[in-house]
């Protein structure tokens, strides 16, 4: 992968699609697995190590196209959107909370990134439909509407003549619940909005990552934010990617703050799963779903198990050494990260 003269990212055309699969398939025959495109890494197995996040996946895979990786990542981002700001993990004096940003990227209709999407909908809507209702937003394409969607309270300041001092005066009672689930399944647009002149986004979204206080210095911009929990799920062709994403936003900690998500489509489904055999699946996983979410909202500092400590000592050395060039730019993350957002499965670029 390289960068042209104008700072965009180039991805060879070989290396962004093989699907040459002879897609045809008689009526009532099984679902039949597609072999990766070039340069996807494997599709990602969901053992029982992955908890209920994995039990998801097991229980969506049989009745869908979807990838994998791309149904483990969203449900993990509403989840840690869902549960707000208690919980959290403590590296020195800095707080990691569980508010990640997701991309899924993919060839346009084969990714099947909005079929992914579309099976996260589903289990929140059920189990937290007025989360869903009221928190989750898209349309992001600046830093003002940012702020605005998880502001606080506004207050100004009016001479009193029966006290000779001024007094604040509330203007705007604010928003009271600081979640934010920003959904943006068209996420070229919001590339495109970060290179206009003067648009705080790029910086905005980096604050919104790494400690939800945010805010403006201009005179005629009141409104602030803060502790806000507010994460992102985008999706992205990867000719948008390649277009859009410039040198500045993937060199200045804007790409980094991102998993990245090979996506592709993982089997074909003619005719899209059974609903009610799906529904019947995942039926059992609704307790256990808000039973992990109201578990989240109490449990505060995240304390590592020893067989998770034990894991994170193998590994730790190889996240510490990110690979060089662009892509150990883009994709590393500080050890924090690493825990509360699971490791970042990307394009092997050559």
């Amino acid at each position: 992968m390289d960068l042209n003269s104008e700072g965009v990212l180039q991805i060879p055309p070989h290396e962004i699609l093989n699907d040459n699969t002879n897609l045809t398939m008689k009526s009532g025959q099984s679902p039949r697995l597609l072999d990766r495109p070039t340069a996807f890494p494997e599709l990602l197995h969901m053992s029982e190590d992955f908890g209920l996040a994995g039990k998801f996946v097991r229980s969506v895979l049989p009745y869908s196209e979807a990838d994998s990786a791309a149904l483990l990542l969203q449900f993990l981002a509403v989840y840690g959107n869902t549960i707000g700001r208690s919980a959290y993990y403590s590296v020195e004096a800095d707080k990691q909370h569980m508010n990640i940003f997701v991309m899924i990227v993919g060839a346009s209709s084969k990714a099947r990134k909005g079929t992914s999407w579309g099976q996260i909908q589903n289990i929140f809507n059920t189990v937290e439909p007025d989360y869903m209702k009221k928190r989750k937003a898209s349309g992001l394409s600046s830093g003002e509407g940012v702020i605005w969607a998880v502001r606080d309270e506004i207050v100004k300041s009016v001479w009193s003549e029966q006290s000779k001092a001024f007094k604040e005066i509330p203007t705007d009672p604010g928003i009271q619940d600081k979640r934010l689930l920003l959904v943006e399944t068209e996420f070229g647009a919001v590339l495109q909005a970060l290179n206009r002149d003067g648009n705080k986004l790029s910086a905005i979204i980096r604050d919104m990552y790494d400690h939800g206080n945010l805010g403006s210095l201009t005179k005629n911009e009141p409104a602030k934010a803060t502790d806000a929990h507010a994460s992102i799920i985008g999706h992205i062709t990867i000719a948008e990617l390649s277009r859009y994403l410039t040198d500045v936003d993937a060199l200045n900690g804007f790409g980094n703050r991102f998993i990245w998500i090979a996506s592709s489509r993982s089997k074909l489904v003619p005719l899209g799963g059974n609903r009610d055999d799906l529904r019947k699946q995942q039926e059992p996983l609704y307790p256990l779903l808000k039973q992990a979410i109201d578990h989240g909202r109490r449990v505060g500092l995240i304390q590592l198990s020893h067989e998770a400590r034990t894991r994170w000592e193998e590994i730790y050395y190889i996240l510490s050494h990110s690979p060089v060039g662009l892509v150990g730019v883009i994709t590393a993350r500080g050890s924090a990260r690493h825990k509360t957002g699971g490791n970042t499965r990307t394009f092997r670029f050559n």
